[in-house]
């Protein structure tokens, strides 16, 4: 079947083919940013287009922590709002969406953790924190204002803020940008927190796995746990961390005993992989 156009590697859904296809085109990119294919099979008198897909943006319009559409439960569907649209049910939503590159984006304000909710579809834990990719393939974008502009701050004693990847199934990149994480407190209660530091951010673990954070402030995180882990604002297992003008304000020193409060960043190769579920 001959094509025409540019056909490098895009994904596109549509119905299924009733004939054998005879020719295809790949529409020049529209405005939306999105291109299609022109096809035309044996039994058409007319072409078929099919649609690429689009990659999910999620513009957050609230400040509350609420899942009110049902998108964190642990079999939810949920991969679109419309209306109020909160951080924590942005997150699900990308986590729901699969293997999908999502875009989280979050005007000024301040975001209070709050609620303790599942990470979405295939989630096994309940936690305070968000769980920012579920499912292999989640490759999620968190966008915000400005670090002084736009704060994410847990309020729940014990909790993290973010943890990446919680089942461990690997090939899930997160990006950070242009925000405050300020007020995780990861003790013994919390979800991974016996096993793991990370006081603000837990990631990695796992083959596919990265963390890029650009233009961070981590504030007042820290960990306190009898197992002694480290990481106050971050913990990162793995080969790929990437930090751009990401400004620590936890002291780096050594911790107390049983504490790791103010070690800011600690990083572990590959073959230490963090433990999911506890």
């Amino acid at each position: 079947m001959p094509f025409f156009g540019d056909m490098e590697e895009t994904s596109f859904s549509g119905p299924a083919f009733s004939g054998k296809p005879v020719a295809a085109l790949v529409t020049p990119t529209r405005i939306n940013g999105t291109r299609a294919v022109v096809t035309l099979t044996a039994d058409q008198a007319a072409p078929m287009v099919i649609d690429e897909q689009a990659d999910p943006t999620y513009n957050v319009n609230t400040t509350a922590d609420i899942d009110s559409v049902g998108a964190c439960t642990t079999n939810s569907t949920v991969t679109s709002t419309t209306g109020t649209l909160s951080l924590r049910e942005a997150v699900c939503e990308a986590n729901n969406s699969g293997a999908a590159t999502s875009v989280i984006n979050l005007p000024a304000g301040t975001y209070d953790l709050a609620i303790s909710t599942f990470g979405g579809k295939n989630s096994a834990s309940s936690s305070p924190e968000l769980q920012v990719g579920i499912q292999s393939g989640n490759n999620i974008t968190i966008s915000e204002a400005g670090q002084g502009s736009t704060i994410i701050q847990q309020t729940v004693s014990g909790s993290r803020i973010i943890e990446a990847d919680q089942e461990l199934n690997g090939s899930q990149p997160l990006a950070i940008q242009n925000l405050t994480l300020q007020l995780g407190n990861c003790t013994d209660s919390g979800l991974d927190c016996l096993d793991n530091g990370g006081g603000a951010i837990l990631a990695g673990g796992a083959t596919g796995d990265t963390l890029s954070l650009t233009s961070v402030t981590f504030s007042d995180n820290g960990t306190q746990s009898s197992a002694g882990t480290l990481g106050g604002a971050v913990e990162y297992t793995g080969s790929s961390l990437s930090i751009s003008l990401a400004r620590p304000r936890e002291p780096v020193h050594e911790p107390d005993v049983g504490s790791s409060r103010g070690l800011a960043i600690s990083t572990a190769k590959q073959d230490r992989p963090r433990r999911a579920g506890h």
